[in-house]
C-alpha cells in the first residue's frame, strides 16, 4: 500500500469513528506535518453528508410519488361512485314519473263513447220514438202520425262495425291529446337529473408560507485555480430532507463543490414537498505563492492546480534537468508524490511550470524533504 493510500484509508476510518488508538496517534502526527490532512478530512466528511442526504431524498421521492398516485386513484373510485349513484337515482325517477302519467291515462268505454256522441248532436235535431208495426216493413212514428215504409237492412254488423270504429278513433285521439303532458313531464326530469354538479374542493399550496434558508461555509481560492469550495452548515424551513443543487454563472449544474474557482454561484435548495429557494454564493479570490513542500516519505503529496483546459506539467531541479513531467487532461487534478519518470525519490528544490493550451502558464516550485 502506497503513503497516499494509506492517509485516504485512515481518513476513512476516522470519519466513520473506526480508527485504534495506534491510528489515531499516527493520523494526529501527519496532521502536524501536512496541514493538508485537514482538508482532506474535511472534503471526505463534506462529500459522505452530501451523499447521504441524496439518498434520504431519493427514499422520500420514491414514497412522495406513491403517495400522491394513491390518492389520485381513489379519487377517481369516488368520482365513479359519485356518477353511479347520481345515474341511478336518475333512472327511478324517469321510472316513476312513467308510472304515474301511465296510470293516468284512461281507456274510455263503449258507453262513454256513445253518450259522448250524442251530446256532440246539433241542438235543432229533433228525437223520435219508434216502434215496430204489427207487419214486419212498416215503421209508426208518434210524433207524425203516420206509417214508414221500413227499407230492409243489407248489413247486420254495420252499427257494430262503426260504433267500434269511433271507440278506436276515440281511444287515439284521447292518446294523442294526453302524450305531449307525459312527454313534458319527462323531458322535465331528464333536464333536472342531467345539471352538472359542481366540485368545490380547494386544494391548498403546501409551499405558499414556506421560506427556504441555508448557512454556507466559503473556501476561497487561488488566483487561476479552481480549489474554492462551498460547504452546507444548516438549513431551515420547508420540510426535511433536502436537496442542494449548485449551477455556474452560464446556468450549468456543478457535482463537484469542492474543486471551484473565483466567482458567482446560485444554489438551488429543494425541500421534500418540492418548496424551492434560491440562494447567491461567491468564492472569493486570495493571493497564493505557489511556493510548496513535501515529505514523500511519510504519503505527503503534492496537488496540482484545476483547470478547465488541457496542459503539460515540468517538474526540472536547480540544473534545468527534467525530473519528471506528465500531460494533464482538462480538470484534472494530479496528486504528485515527488517520485520522477524513473520511479526514484530524491530530496531537493524542484521548479515546476504548467504550460495550458492556451499558451497560459502556471509556475512555481517544489521542495521534497525527507
Amino acid at each position: 500500500m502506497t503513503p497516499q493510500e494509506n492517509i485516504e484509508l485512515l481518513i476513512r476510518k476516522f470519519s466513520r469513528g473506526q480508527l485504534s488508538e495506534k491510528e489515531l496517534d499516527e493520523l494526529e502526527l501527519l496532521k502536524q506535518t501536512d496541514p493538508n490532512i485537514q482538508k482532506q478530512i474535511d472534503d471526505y466528511q463534506m462529500l459522505s453528508v452530501f451523499i447521504n442526504e441524496s439518498k434520504l431524498i431519493d427514499i422520500k421521492n420514491i414514497a412522495t410519488k406513491a403517495h400522491q398516485k394513491a390518492i389520485k386513484r381513489n379519487d377517481v373510485i369516488k368520482k365513479a361512485v359519485v356518477i353511479g349513484s347520481v345515474a341511478t337515482i336518475a333512472f327511478l325517477g324517469i321510472a316513476i314519473v312513467w308510472y304515474t302519467n301511465t296510470e293516468k291515462q284512461t281507456i274510455l268505454t263503449p258507453t262513454d263513447t256513445i253518450k259522448k256522441n250524442n251530446k256532440s248532436k246539433p241542438n235543432n235535431v229533433t228525437e223520435k220514438t219508434v216502434g215496430l208495426a204489427p207487419k214486419g216493413n212498416t215503421i209508426y212514428d208518434s210524433r207524425e202520425k203516420s206509417i214508414v215504409q221500413h227499407k230492409p237492412v243489407t248489413n247486420h254488423t254495420s252499427s257494430k262495425d262503426s260504433i267500434q270504429k269511433q271507440l278506436e278513433n276515440t281511444f287515439v285521439d284521447n292518446k294523442i291529446i294526453e302524450q305531449p303532458t307525459t312527454t313534458q313531464k319527462t323531458n322535465t326530469l331528464n333536464k333536472a337529473t342531467t345539471t352538472p354538479r359542481q366540485d368545490s374542493t380547494m386544494r391548498l399550496d403546501p409551499c405558499k408560507k414556506v421560506t427556504l434558508q441555508a448557512d454556507f461555509s466559503v473556501q476561497s481560492t487561488c488566483k487561476e485555480e479552481q480549489t474554492g469550495s462551498i460547504k452546507l452548515n444548516r438549513c431551515s424551513g420547508g420540510y426535511k430532507p433536502y436537496h442542494f443543487q449548485v449551477y455556474d454563472i452560464h446556468h450549468n449544474p456543478l457535482d463537484d463543490f469542492m474543486h471551484l474557482e473565483a466567482g458567482h454561484y446560485k444554489i438551488l435548495i429543494t425541500d421534500t414537498k418540492g418548496c424551492t429557494s434560491w440562494q447567491e454564493i461567491i468564492v472569493p479570490e486570495k493571493s497564493c505563492q505557489n511556493h510548496y513542500t513535501i515529505n514523500p516519505f511519510i504519503g505527503e503529496t503534492w496537488e496540482t492546480p484545476k483547470k478547465d483546459k488541457k496542459g503539460h506539467l515540468k517538474i526540472v531541479d536547480k540544473k534545468g534537468n527534467i525530473y519528471f513531467s506528465q500531460n494533464l487532461a482538462p480538470a484534472e487534478v494530479l496528486f504528485w508524490d515527488g517520485k520522477s519518470n524513473n520511479g526514484d525519490i530524491k530530496s531537493g528544490y524542484y521548479l515546476f511550470y504548467i504550460q495550458y493550451e492556451d499558451n497560459s502558464m502556471t509556475n512555481g516550485t517544489v521542495t521534497i524533504i525527507e
